[in-house]
């Protein structure tokens, strides 16, 4: 689940996913190109069995930021960092 990051808890991977995820609605275009960069490094590591049934599958937020987002900046970075999703 969270190889990328060993060291944390489920909880602490669950509330650093969720903040993420808000994060890629965010109003200012700097915020979601962060947090796109930084989801894209869960998403490598992301299995079916890390989610549950209520949450959201981080490649399909990803690749609705991809269509959705106003900003070439957000989508430049989509486009580099998410090869491995």
């Amino acid at each position: 689940m969270n190889g990328y990051l060993p060291f944390t808890s489920e909880d602490l991977y669950g509330a650093l996913r969720e903040g993420l995820l808000d994060r890629v609605r965010d109003k200012e275009a700097h915020i979601r190109s962060q947090a796109i960069v930084a989801l894209s490094k869960l998403c490598a590591e992301e299995t079916a069995d890390d989610i549950d049934d209520d949450q959201e599958v981080v490649s399909s937020v990803l690749l609705d930021a991809l269509t959705h987002d106003p900003s070439l900046w957000v989508l430049i970075l989509f486009i580099k960092n998410t090869s491995n999703c």
